[in-house]
């Protein structure tokens, strides 16, 4: 079976920075499962993808474009120690906010002055030009119900609890 919408794809893959550093992989944690054609991933990333069957090999690189964007000046900005429910704060801490649609962003603290916090809500791996490099494990179709979640569902004996309350 080909990759195409509603199917369920499992990768291997590493992806590399445009330096050749390895930022992240599935050797440890197992393949990356997905339901393609719902947004689960990169849209770049799952564009590519499709088409492939299991068995295939591939490299995709993105742009900073095409992967989480460019890095936004706009989105680095100083707020108050106040405004942080602890005072612990370190530079490189990280923290979930929302951006101005109400959708979650993780921050990253990048600096400390006196009372001021200096934040930056770009994407961590903004600015990247990143480089996926893989096979494909499987391809099968979606169950309606995954469909109709928008995503892949766990074996009952490998789940924890469902996914979104009525599964």
């Amino acid at each position: 079976m080909k990759i195409n919408d509603n199917a369920v794809v499992s990768v291997d893959f590493e992806m590399t920075n445009q330096d050749g550093k390895l930022i992240d992989s599935t050797e440890e944690g197992g393949a990356m499962v997905y339901l393609h054609g719902h947004e689960n991933i990169i849209p770049e990333l799952e564009k590519n993808l499709a088409g492939l069957e299991a068995g295939a090999e591939f490299t995709v690189e993105l742009s900073p474009e095409q992967a989480f964007g460019k890095k936004s000046d706009d989105k680095i900005f100083t707020v108050s120690k106040s405004d942080f429910e602890t005072p612990d704060l370190k530079l490189g801490m990280q923290f979930q906010t929302v951006d101005s649609n109400n959708q979650p962003i993780i921050a990253t603290i990048v600096d400390l002055k006196g009372d001021k916090v200096i934040i930056d809500e770009n994407h961590p791996l903004a600015g990247m030009t990143l480089t996926f490099k893989g096979n494909v494990q499987e391809v099968r179709e979606a169950t309606l119900e995954e469909i109709s979640h928008g995503h892949i569902h766990q074996p009952k004996e490998e789940s924890k609890g469902g996914c979104c309350g009525s599964c």
